[in-house]
């Protein structure tokens, strides 16, 4: 079978898990280990189609399929109001529509950006610059963590922000339980991981043991970000960013100018973000 169709094959069985996996009746006293067990398949799942992207196709392949995914989530959307069937299956389907093109969507234009990439050696700064930006956005006071608080205290549109730029994990027996919350992938996370990954086919480098580590590293972040103790999430991109730079980091060659560049970089963009941080707490 064409390696495409084996793609496209795992976009349909995962938008079927999503749309039906809710609704496979489990024990209660089973629900923590499946859905522990469907979260880390579910982490493979994605991740490997992230990375697969990459390689099959190009950027000009990437951005046209790109613009079709997201004319297939707006467009689940209009379906929603032109035919406003009140069945909780009907809004099973549309939940899992809507997911499916976000994430399609997330994987092409994160495989499409990193045409503009035009050398390796560009890899492990960007892979820097995003973690800390990641990290300041959901746990310093940054946008992310701002929308995570209002959707807490019961803002609607903080809600659907929050619902419309992420994705849901499938979890067997959730629809018998209202009130259990699902996992939820952040969009930019499937983002850069296609992003990464395709650079990593790009310049031939190491993208088999990335994938091995992002797997289990992603699910550990994902786990702790459960834990009622955690309040606004954590941040994934951190996990993706280790798990592709450690196996490649000999295949990076700076000459002492560059290095002392990238430093100075990276001190001013802590202080950027830092001062941002005391802006947002002072206006709050």
């Amino acid at each position: 079978m064409d390696r495409r169709h084996r793609w496209f094959i795992a976009l349909s069985v995962w938008a079927m898990a999503s749309w039906l996996l809710p609704w496979l009746p489990v024990p209660k006293v089973l629900l923590p280990l499946t859905a522990a067990a469907l979260l880390f398949v579910s982490i493979a799942w994605l991740l490997w189609m992230a990375r697969e992207a990459g390689q099959l196709w190009s950027t000009r392949q990437a951005i046209g399929m790109g613009i079709g995914a997201c004319l297939l989530w707006l467009g689940v959307f209009a379906l929603r109001r032109i035919l406003p069937v009140q069945s909780v299956l009907w809004d099973g389907l549309i939940s899992a529509l809507a997911g499916t093109g976000l994430l399609l969507a997330a994987m092409l234009w994160g495989t499409a950006l990193a045409g503009l990439v035009r050398h390796a050696n560009l890899l492990p700064p960007v892979a820097v610059v995003v973690t800390i930006v990641d990290i300041w956005t959901v746990l310093l006071g940054g946008f992310v963590q701002q929308v995570q608080q209002q959707a807490q205290q019961g803002v609607e549109i903080a809600q659907r922000v929050i619902e419309a730029a992420s994705v849901k994990v499938p979890v067997a027996g959730a629809a018998m339980l209202p009130g259990i919350g699902l996992p939820m992938i952040g969009i930019g996370d499937l983002f850069f991981a296609a992003f990464f990954f395709a650079l990593l086919w790009r310049f031939r480098l190491n993208h088999r043991t990335a994938y091995w580590l992002a797997v289990p590293l992603f699910f550990v972040g994902m786990v702790i970000a459960q834990l009622p103790f955690i309040p606004w999430g954590i941040p994934g991109l951190p996990f993706i960013a280790l798990a592709v730079l450690l196996p490649n980091w000999r295949a990076f060659r700076y000459t002492s100018e560059e290095r002392r560049a990238l430093l100075i970089g990276g001190v001013f963009l802590i202080a950027l973000l830092a001062v941002f941080t005391y802006a947002v707490r002072q206006a709050s």
